[in-house]
């Protein structure tokens, strides 16, 4: 099978629907996708966002993996000062940063447009 995207690299800083569906999309057309995930909160909500008849052997739900399989999982605190500058540095070589922050909290977090351009 033909991998049209397999020399880009994605960022992927999103949570929940929309924004890991799009990062999917580019991992199944062989992009290497790099999921940031909190590490204070174990990562994606929808992590645990499991149906009572999913195994409770599996800590991970079947939500979480319809859109993050084939990606690159990198569980940061954007807080600290080192966790934050792997993110950054993971940024400054990607060719395409994916995001679904609610309004103002890219700017909290330091990774508004202005702040990881160059």
């Amino acid at each position: 099978m033909t991998k049209p995207f397999k020399n880009l690299k994605v960022v992927e800083l999103a949570s929940v629907l929309a924004g890991p569906s799009v990062g999917l999309f580019f991992a199944e057309l062989g992009a290497k996708v790099i999921k940031i995930e909190n590490k204070t909160t174990n990562g994606d909500v929808t992590r645990s966002w499991k149906l009572a008849s999913e195994k409770n052997t599996d800590n991970t739900s079947a939500y979480f993996y319809s859109v993050n399989v084939g990606k690159t999982h990198l569980f940061l605190d954007l807080k600290n000062k080192t966790d934050y500058a792997k993110c950054i540095k993971e940024i400054k070589t990607a060719d395409i940063v994916i995001t679904n922050y609610k309004k103002g909290d890219d700017k909290k977090l330091g990774l508004h447009y202005s702040a990881i351009k160059n």
